[in-house]
């Protein structure tokens, strides 16, 4: 059949249309559906005086355009206020484009692609620790364990939502406030999870008898509260008041942060003050907390970009020089814990065996108030968005909604004279 379908019939016009059908008829086919010969043939639908055959024929072959991966990228003015950043002018990508922009948006530069970039790497960096560690721990049988496989898997968590949401923030306002909450709910839960890899395998045994009660409850809530705060400054103060945002960003933060590095603090001062035994990982603990309050600086700073605008656009802008400090912290971190958890055994090991609901319980209640939260605000966020949308933004857009309206009126107008 597609053989026949493929031999060039000759040409017909509508004076010729019998010497067609004597064609047709020759090969099988027939425009009556009528029997040809012993076998019935197959009715070739018509197109006016022509048929199928000729229609397909003659079509001409087209191509759909191809889709354009790599779109210029945006000046500040040319995108929604929402995705703008302070002293940041250029650099922006399109919204509202195919998901498959956003992927190859990777391998792109723009004002985000070093913010990707590091906390890929970072995600990378922690998968790699927790599978060098789980050759010298064994993260399955030891429970003792398990608090430092919930640490080490939180960070890659938290670095991991971090990419995906620079990544794939421009494609809309929606999917911006969506990716920048699980963002937050995962910085959540890598705070609560610091506070517990310190008090269980770094604090003194002092600091942690006198802690013992109180530092877990008031980590998870301390944990929660980080998200719930940014969540809240994302959707509701982001644009109004920029400062009340970093400041519900960065508070909780603050408390959370005093709470978990208290047992390091105290090491390092009976270690400096009363010359008592330093061991290795106090080095490395003062290395965290250094590059932990310099990323704090460039957090809530607009260093360097607010001394000449427009030239950080692309590299080492605040957030980038943040991102860069905080994962250079947690890999401090992570590397200051594995060497206490074999200097430290004795003190750790002597506590009661924790079980899977010992370690996990908190997480989960973490996790439920966090899942809550993003349900609540990415409604609240929708709706906003919804009435952004009907709603003039400004004078200029009222006056063009009224003019709009008035061209309407006057059109029908119009429209029912003629009728009449």
């Amino acid at each position: 059949m597609l053989g026949l379908l493929n031999q060039d019939p000759p040409l017909v016009d509508h004076d010729h249309e019998h010497d067609h059908s004597a064609w047709l008829s020759g090969r099988g086919l027939d425009v009556t559906g009528e029997a040809c010969g012993t076998q019935s043939c197959p009715v070739i639908p018509q197109y006016g005086s022509r048929s199928l055959v000729d229609e397909l024929l003659d079509r001409p072959k087209t191509r759909s355009p191809p889709t354009q991966l790599l779109v210029p990228t945006r000046q500040s003015h040319e995108v929604p206020v929402l995705f703008r950043e302070a002293y940041i002018e250029n650099g922006f990508r399109a919204i509202n484009q195919p998901w498959q922009y956003y992927v190859c948006s990777f391998f792109q530069l723009h004002n985000e692609s070093m913010n990707v970039w590091t906390h890929f790497l970072a995600a990378y960096l922690m998968a790699k620790k927790l599978v060098v560690f789980s050759q010298y721990i064994d993260f399955w049988n030891d429970t003792y364990s398990w608090t430092f496989l919930t640490g080490l898997g939180s960070a890659t968590l938290m670095y991991a939502t971090s990419t995906g949401a620079h990544w794939f923030q421009s494609h809309s306002e929606f999917i911006y406030y969506l990716s920048f909450m699980l963002d937050y709910a995962s910085i959540g839960l890598y705070s609560f999870s610091s506070v517990m890899l310190h008090y269980t395998y770094s604090a003194d045994k002092q600091v942690y008898e006198y802690m013992r009660d109180i530092y877990q409850p008031i980590g998870a809530i301390l944990g929660f509260l980080t998200c719930f705060c940014s969540v809240v400054g994302l959707v509701l103060l982001r644009l109004e008041y920029p400062r009340a945002r970093k400041a519900c960003q960065t508070i909780p933060v603050a408390f959370i942060y005093i709470l978990l590095v208290s047992p390091i603090l105290h090491r390092i001062y009976m270690c400096q003050i009363h010359d008592m035994e330093c061991e290795l990982s106090i080095d490395l603990h003062t290395q965290q907390i250094i590059w932990f309050l310099l990323s704090a600086l460039f957090f809530v700073s607009h260093f360097p970009q607010c001394v000449l605008p427009g030239c950080f656009d692309h590299f080492f802008h605040s957030h980038q020089m943040f991102h860069v400090c905080i994962t250079v912290s947690t890999l401090h971190q992570m590397d200051a814990v594995f060497e206490d958890f074999f200097a430290r055994e004795e003190i750790f090991r002597t506590r009661s065996t924790p079980t899977a609901t010992d370690v996990m319980l908190p997480f989960g209640f973490i996790l439920l108030g966090e899942i809550c939260t993003i349900w609540c605000f990415l409604n609240i966020a929708n709706a906003n968005l919804a009435l952004e949308k009907v709603k003039p933004t400004s004078i200029t857009d009222n006056i063009d909604v009224n003019n709009n309206i008035a061209n309407d009126a006057v059109n029908s107008q119009h429209s029912e004279s003629r009728q009449n």
